[in-house]
């Protein structure tokens, strides 16, 4: 009952922020950015009272899908009312899903989504009073990202933490850990460095989903354990994956929004995973980087059918290697070796997808659908050939090699891995055949992923238009 109450009273108590926020805009009180940056100060702060209030997983998990329902009713084109929201409905979307995310990560200790949602309303408060240095921008994704928003974020979000351990304003929560200062110091520093980068790497609103996710579980896993050989291990391990992505940036495996994308998520694995998590993700990359790069040399007609080709950007480092990100997340929070083979098993399926698709179009070669068995033009989504499942097979096999020292590496497991890799590989081919999205041509009338061709923007021809080739591949892992 006492759940319920205060459900109904954060519930109330965000409407009517939202109600006001909108009344204040409509009359020219406040201006639009200064609106959206109140909301969503004040969002953020009911978000974290509702870690304090509620007691029961359930009720919070009713508040975030309520709260995710309304966000995709905003995103609707023929909403007019509550401007604010409607104007800003990718960052309320992003935003409720964080929520949902820290609800169910951090249901039994709250304390760092507790912190995470303070942070990063103190961080929208700080930003909104901030004005971008003009000229001074950095890009990696779509959004320019200004040096002078950089700064604030990194000096925030140290200053914040400092203050919530020195303080002893952690204990307020759940947290009981101990309290060391250089540590803390180092950590703060380590933490905010990473949330930056989230930050400038986010576009189109995914801040509000990057940064306060980010936050949290930086939170829990170095400031909640307080371990330096952690601490040093992923520093070490933050470091290769900078040199793995400069290199790989310099060598045009990646550009620049993958390189970024690559330190991040090597950074983690190689930092909290070790040899064991590192090993098989270098083995996939760098032999299919190779792989690309002598496919392209052979046989190039195929570029025309593929929506990107080559060098990786952060979308194609997400979709290949993203989920492993997350279980390396979810096992430093609750270690089993389950985790492990999973992670195995979605990389040999992307590898295997990737090997099937540059060893199977290295060289002209009979190529038919895998739905209706008739032969097709090499190249296109959803075709199948002999080389191709040769090499999906010999892609899978590797990882299932790169993994062998860590696990019972008896023949059953061999074969799980390897068909593991083929099947998501399969899966793969049967989502590119069926629900892909496909354009035309205009002036060749040849079928291609690309939204332009010919010298001519290309027409859609069938599939999902939302589903391009880096969700199928994430889809497959």
């Amino acid at each position: 009952m006492r759940d319920f109450l205060n459900f109904i009273f954060i519930f109330l108590l965000i409407g009517l922020s939202g109600a006001v926020v909108e009344i204040l805009a409509r009359k020219n009180f406040l201006s639009m950015k200064t609106s959206r940056t109140v909301f969503f100060f004040l969002l953020s702060s009911f978000l974290a009272l509702t870690f304090l209030t509620f007691s029961e997983l359930a009720v919070r998990l009713l508040l975030a899908c309520i709260l995710i329902i309304f966000a995709l009713f905003f995103l609707k084109e023929n909403v007019t009312f509550f401007s604010v929201i409607k104007k800003n409905a990718n960052e309320f979307l992003f935003f409720t899903l964080t929520y949902l995310f820290e609800v169910l990560l951090f249901n039994t200790q709250t304390y760092p989504a507790v912190i995470s949602f303070i942070v990063f309303s103190i961080l929208l408060l700080a930003s909104g009073l901030t004005k971008p240095a003009s000229g001074k921008y950095l890009q990696i994704t779509s959004d320019k990202k200004s040096y002078a928003s950089l700064g604030v974020v990194f000096s925030v979000t140290f200053l914040a933490l400092i203050l919530f351990w020195q303080t002893g304003a952690a204990r307020w929560f759940d947290f009981t850990g101990s309290l060391n200062f250089v540590y803390i110091l180092l950590a703060s520093i380590l933490t905010a460095f990473l949330v930056t980068v989230f930050y400038a790497m986010s576009s189109k609103g995914s801040d509000f989903l990057t940064v306060p996710l980010a936050l949290a579980v930086l939170i829990f896993i170095l400031m909640g354990k307080q371990d330096y050989n952690l601490f040093f291990n992923f520093s070490i391990g933050l470091f290769l994956a900078f040199v793995v992505a400069y290199l790989s940036y310099k060598v045009e495996f990646l550009t620049l929004s993958g390189a970024a994308a690559t330190f991040l998520l090597a950074g983690f694995i190689f930092g909290l995973g070790g040899w064991k998590w590192s090993v098989p993700i270098l083995a996939f990359f760098i032999l299919s980087s190779i792989l690309s790069k002598v496919r392209k040399k052979k046989n190039t007609d195929v570029d025309f059918y593929f929506e990107k080709t080559g060098v990786r950007d952060h979308w194609q480092v997400i979709a290949n290697g993203g989920l492993g990100g997350v279980l390396i997340l979810l096992n430093q929070m609750n270690p089993t070796p389950v985790y492990y083979y999973a992670y195995l098993a979605s990389l040999a399926a992307v590898c295997a997808d990737t090997w099937a698709t540059e060893i199977g179009t290295m060289f002209p070669a009979k190529t038919i659908s895998i739905i209706t068995f008739k032969e097709i033009e090499q190249g296109i989504s959803g075709g199948i050939s002999v080389r191709g499942t040769l090499g999906a097979t010999a892609g899978a096999f590797v990882i299932a090699l790169s993994g062998m020292f860590w696990t019972d590496a008896s023949l059953s497991y061999f074969l799980f891995i390897t068909f593991a890799g083929l099947f998501g590989s399969v899966f793969d081919s049967i989502l590119g055949a069926t629900v892909q999205m496909q354009n035309k041509c205009v002036v060749c009338g040849k079928i291609t992923e690309r939204e332009s061709h010919c010298g001519a923007v290309t027409e859609y021809h069938r599939g999902l238009k939302w589903l391009n080739n880096d969700l199928v591949n994430l889809a497959a892992g």
